[in-house]
């Protein structure tokens, strides 16, 4: 692109753009080896050498250019230091931090160098001529770097890159060539017109690229946004050249003042175009990255780094609509939150892990939760010998735990997928998972299939209905608290207080009555237990500081789960409600169950021996369902037994019941306690039970289930 110089009385042909300047600060950039930077601007040297010898230069001329030669090693080593480069391997790409310093740096501060070898050339040189001379160098580097620099460093670093940086790549990539190909057919049509018309206009270079500025780097745009970057970056080089280009055809020659500042300001739009486009794709690509990157989180489980639900629906909705069958397995592992708990994550993932490599073979296996996976048969699906294998996989690992080398025992649903819909998919989950924890609850070992799905899936939602009406009642404060009375038997003396167990019942918002048999079970199994507890406590509380005059001749015994009893959140607040009670402490029995005080033996006796410590009394509920367990309870603090309703019903008719009511209530007197008979309903029962002992019963013989609030109005009545 020549061009002639003039200033003053000196006028010299020149180039518009030195592109090995350009290149020079790219292999300054990349390579951290000075020894690559010093050969090839010794090689660049040479070459100029060989010119100025066939040139018939003077020596005086040449030796300047070692100067010249020196001031560019050192000069683009010091400017790509200052732009952070060069750098590894992995942090080797253009960040939009690095934006501003290719802008101030690249593009400007490094073309002004040509001023510190004009210093030592203005020994040997006319001022004029040096001006002229250092003013077209000046704009020469910047064009080559422009040209090359931004658009090579892009290339290079985004090379192995293989597709557009977009969130959905299209299926048709003819459709971008095309568009691509028409907009180049555009702007190459109106540049071929431009570039024949008459060049007697002094400016008509300047005024191609000021008219057509926009559609330019609009083309530009789409070309950074939607093709591979490799490609995007040599368009962009190329486009550079043809912005150079039409400013050359606006130079008149010589040169004048006029011209100059065409140059100038075509040469800083230039820059603002190139660095905009360069912010273009740099944010997208960061975007797209960042998405990506999340997305890759959303689809792998935190703990293990397994594909969890989440990639599962994916790959089992692209599996639908391919039209393959699909079925699939839930695998539950006993007692693995008990691990979680007591042993951290650490040993959670490395269980989760194994037990996926394990499975390999066979399926793809997903996290649904702490020892939970859903599993995807590979191929066309597993038989039922292969299901049974899976398991017996399963049972074979053995995990070290603190020393001790622990077997997995597997649980596992399978449920077919019925058709290509969502809701089909599921209830296919849902239904699994059901069976899975059914086999628990049965203690199956081989893997229980799909055969009444619809009713099972139907009964889970169910269950998930009634969980969310309840803890909504629960919120809503809709809880009632209902008395069945528990009456001496004769046995022993009473202190005349009325003594009854407290009941719940919910109120939903429409007035109907929730059973206890309606929600009590679901939330257990939803783990919401502890909730009702503490909402019940907080009624009751409640009832009484309003009803204090006649609370005092009552004594309540109230239940507290299992769940309630483990949680340390729980018994902090519960304990602040005991605080609250306005009655003594004598008059307030806690009645939990057999299975939940043995269970956590030792927690169990700490929280109850601290409940004990405040004066209240402590009955344990269902005695009996645990009898290989007695030797257990000889240490928790126990006030009251309550005999299990299946071998008081039978009393009278089965001897084997009988003696067993004897014996629990023996070892109710070796601990000092009294015993409650729960479900007495016949007289004969009532008369087997007195004469074995038994101090109190329960049951629908002696008195129904009303609310608390008339037995407060009858006490208070009756006063």
């Amino acid at each position: 692109m020549p061009y002639v110089w003039a200033h003053g009385d000196v006028s010299d042909s020149a180039s518009l753009m030195h592109l090995h300047t350009g290149f020079g600060l790219v292999i300054a950039m990349l390579f951290r080896d000075i020894r690559v930077v010093v050969s090839y601007f010794v090689l660049l040297f040479a070459g100029w050498l060989f010119r100025a010898y066939t040139s018939g230069y003077a020596f005086n001329e040449v030796w300047p250019g070692l100067v010249d030669l020196a001031v560019m090693i050192v000069w683009s080593r010091f400017c790509a230091h200052l732009m952070g480069w060069p750098r590894p391997p992995d942090r080797r790409r253009i960040e939009r931090t690095d934006l501003p310093r290719l802008a101030f740096i690249a593009l400007i501060l490094f073309p002004l160098g040509v001023v510190v070898s004009g210093l030592v050339r203005a020994l040997v040189t006319p001022a004029d001529e040096l001006f002229a001379g250092g003013a077209q160098v000046v704009f020469a580097r910047y064009f080559g770097v422009l040209i090359i620099t931004v658009p090579l460093l892009g290339f290079i670093t985004e090379f192995d890159r293989e597709k557009p940086y977009r969130l959905h790549v299209q299926r048709a990539p003819h459709k971008r060539v095309l568009w691509l190909l028409l907009m180049l057919a555009f702007l190459l049509l109106t540049y071929f017109v431009i570039s024949n018309m008459d060049r007697k206009p002094a400016h008509v270079g300047s005024l191609l690229i000021t008219d057509f500025r926009y559609a330019v780097a609009g083309v530009l745009a789409w070309v950074v946004l939607f093709l591979r970057p490799r490609l995007a970056f040599a368009l962009m080089a190329i486009a550079m050249l043809l912005i150079c280009k039409l400013a050359s055809m606006g130079i008149p020659n010589p040169v004048d003042t006029v011209a100059v500042a065409n140059l100038a300001s075509i040469a800083f739009e230039a820059l603002i175009l190139q660095i905009g486009l360069l912010f273009v794709f740099v944010f997208n690509r960061d975007v797209v990255l960042q998405s990506r990157k999340l997305s890759e989180q959303a689809h792998v489980d935190p703990v293990s780094r397994l594909p969890n639900l989440v990639a599962f629906r994916d790959i089992a909705k692209a599996m639908q609509k391919s039209g393959r069958p699909l079925e699939l397995g839930y695998m539950f592992i006993d007692s693995s939150e008990e691990w979680t708990a007591g042993f951290g994550m650490d040993l959670q993932a490395r269980v989760q892990r194994e037990i996926a490599q394990q499975l390999s073979n066979f399926c793809d296996p997903f996290v649904a939760g702490t020892g939970q996976f859903v599993l995807m048969p590979r191929a066309d699906g597993l038989t039922e010998r292969s299901w049974l294998r899976v398991i017996r996989r399963v049972e074979s690992l053995t995990v070290d735990i603190d020393g001790q080398l622990v077997r997995l025992s597997p649980y596992l649903g399978v449920a077919a997928v019925k058709d290509d819909t969502e809701l089909a998919l599921n209830s296919a989950l849902l239904v699994a998972s059901q069976l899975a924890f059914d086999a628990r609850r049965r203690y199956e070992v081989r893997p229980l299939y799909d055969s009444q799905g619809d009713r099972l899936a139907g009964e889970a939602r169910t269950r998930l209905h009634s969980v969310g009406e309840a803890l909504a009642n629960i919120r809503s404060r809709r809880i009632e608290l209902w008395f069945q009375e528990i009456v001496p038997s004769g046995v022993r003396a009473h202190d005349g207080r009325r003594y009854g167990e407290i009941l719940c019942r919910l109120r939903s918002a429409d007035g109907e009555l929730m059973q206890p048999s309606s929600f009590i079970e679901p939330l257990e199994a939803a783990g919401r237990g502890a909730e009702l507890d503490l909402s019940v406590w907080r009624t009751l509380v409640s009832v009484l500081g309003e009803h204090h005059d006649v609370a005092s001749r009552l004594r309540l015994s109230v239940n507290l789960g299992g769940a309630s009893l483990a949680s340390a959140s729980f018994l902090r607040d519960f304990e602040r409600v005991l605080d609250a009670l306005p009655v003594s402490a004598d008059s307030i029995c806690l009645e939990i169950t057999e299975t939940a005080a043995i269970s956590g033996h030792d927690e169990a006796r700490a929280v109850l021996e601290r409940v004990r410590a405040r004066g209240c009394r402590i009955a344990i509920d269902d005695f009996g369902s645990g009898v290989q367990n007695f030797s257990r309870l000889r240490d928790l603090p126990v006030d009251v037994l309550k005999l299990d309703g299946s071998y008081v019903r039978n009393v009278v008719a089965n001897p084997k019941d009988q003696a067993l009511v004897r014996a629990a209530v023996q070892l109710a007197q070796a601990f000092n306690a009294e015993t409650v008979a729960e479900y007495v309903e016949s007289e004969e029962a009532a008369q087997c039970l007195r004469e074995i002992g038994v101090d109190w019963f329960q049951g629908h013989l002696f008195a129904e289930a009303r609310p608390l609030s008339e037995v407060i109005e009858e006490l208070r009545r009756y006063r």
